[in-house]
C-alpha cells in the first residue's frame, strides 16, 4: 500500500492537500501535515494552517508531493520503505528550498528531527533543516498574542513521541494554563504516561490489545472528572476518540491546537 500511495492509509496522493481552504505562497517554511491529519483528521490540519496564519507565520505545503515521513515503518523495522520515503521527501524539500519544517504529529516530528539526520549521514547527505512541533510555536508566542480565555476542565495525554522521545512535557501544560484551561492530571502522566495504544504498529497488527490500552487510558481520563481529554498528537487523538466512542463518548478528545485556534484572534 505504501509503495503505491506513499501513505499507510491508501489515501490518494493527489488529494493529500485538499484540506487547505485558503491559498499559500512559496515559502522556506513548510507545514508538514502528516498522514493522519491529511487523511483522517483534516480538521486538525485546517486548524493548524489557520493558527499559523493568525500568528503571522508564512508557510507553504507540499500537497501531493508530501509523503509519509516513515515513522511507522522505522518503528516496525521496515527500513527499505523508510529509505524510499526519505529520498522522496528530501527531493521535494530541496526543490522547494525548505529550511524549516513545522509538524502537527509527534511521530513525524521525532522522525524528521532525529531519524532523518542519521539516515542522511549514512547516505553521505546533509540535513540542516530546523524541525519544530506546533506546540513549541504556541509556547514561544503565547505571551505576545491575543486570545479569549476559557474555563474548560480538561486532562492531558502525553504522546509517547512528544514526551518520552523528544522531552516536551512542559510546553503543552504552559500553553493550557495560559489559555485558562483547568488541567487535572491523570495518575499516569509525563514520563509515566500510558501509551494511547496505537503506536509501534500495535493498532495495525493487534487491534484488541490496542483498544484495551485505549480503554484503560479513557477510563483514567474519566476518573479525573474532566470534560475534555487534550493531546498534541493526531494519531493519539484518532485512536483515543475511537476508544472513547466504545465507552459511550463520555469525554471529548481534542488536540490542543484545535482549542488554541478557536481562542486566538
Amino acid at each position: 500500500i505504501t509503495y503505491m500511495y506513499y501513505n499507510p492509509y491508501s489515501g490518494l496522493p493527489e488529494k493529500r492537500g485538499d484540506w487547505l481552504d485558503f491559498d499559500v505562497q512559496e515559502s522556506n517554511v513548510l507545514y508538514f501535515a502528516g498522514c493522519t491529519a491529511s487523511f483522517k483528521l483534516q480538521n486538525l490540519a485546517k486548524s493548524t494552517a489557520k493558527l499559523l496564519k493568525k500568528l503571522g507565520i508564512e508557510f507553504t505545503i507540499a500537497g501531493p508531493n508530501e509523503y509519509c515521513c516513515g515513522s511507522p515503518f522505522i518503528r516496525t523495522g521496515q527500513m527499505d520503505v523508510v529509505d524510499k520515503l526519505f529520498e522522496k521527501n528530501m527531493k521535494t524539500w530541496e526543490k522547494m528550498q525548505i529550511d524549516t519544517i513545522i509538524t502537527s504529529c509527534p511521530g513525524c516530528y521525532r522522525t524528521i528531527a532525529r531519524d532523518y539526520p542519521k539516515i542522511a549521514e549514512k547516505k553521505g547527505m546533509e540535513f540542516n533543516m530546523r524541525v519544530i512541533h506546533t506546540v513549541t510555536i504556541l509556547d514561544e508566542l503565547i505571551d505576545s498574542i491575543n486570545f479569549k480565555k476559557t474555563d474548560m476542565k480538561a486532562t492531558y495525554h502525553d504522546p509517547c513521541h512528544l514526551g518520552r522521545h523528544m522531552g516536551h512535557y512542559d510546553e503543552p501544560r504552559r500553553v493550557m494554563r495560559k489559555l485558562g484551561i483547568r488541567l487535572i492530571e491523570m495518575d499516569r502522566n509525563r514520563e509515566l504516561s500510558l501509551c494511547c495504544g496505537a503506536g509501534g504498529g500495535l493498532r495495525s497488527q493487534f487491534r484488541e490489545i490496542s483498544f484495551e490500552i485505549g480503554r484503560q487510558r479513557i477510563e483514567e481520563a474519566l476518573a479525573t472528572g474532566a470534560d475534555y481529554l487534550i493531546t498534541c498528537c493526531p494519531f493519539c487523538e484518532y485512536h483515543l476518540s475511537k476508544s472513547a466512542k466504545k465507552l459511550g463518548d463520555k469525554i471529548k478528545v481534542i488536540d490542543l491546537i484545535e482549542i488554541a485556534e478557536k481562542l486566538i484572534y
